[in-house]
């Protein structure tokens, strides 16, 4: 039934890059790194003509600092037996990925 090579290979590809991003990369795999909020509070604050230069002086230290502790807390390092990798396939393999 699993016999196809393209197949094998692709699974192999996909599930090799996964854990790649959930382990060796995880820091660059977020949605938002880290320094995210103070890059744009920087870029914005660059051209004070911009309304959204005095916007983003609504962001204060304190609520960046948290973000920070937030996302230190979730982003936590990974090694490849600390992860469980669901691989969900229906009964047509040519489906599965």
């Amino acid at each position: 039934m699993y016999k196809e090579e393209n197949k094998n290979i692709a699974r192999k590809s996909v599930l090799k890059a996964a854990i790649e991003a959930l382990t060796l990369c995880r820091k660059d795999s977020t949605l938002a790194p880290k320094d995210y909020i103070r890059k744009v509070k920087a870029f914005y604050r660059k051209d004070e003509s911009d309304p959204r230069a005095f916007i983003v002086d609504e962001l204060s230290e304190e609520t960046i600092i948290r973000w920070e502790e937030f996302y230190d807390s979730v982003i936590q390092d990974r090694t490849a037996r600390s992860i469980k990798v669901a691989y969900l396939s229906g009964p047509n393999p040519g489906n599965d990925l």
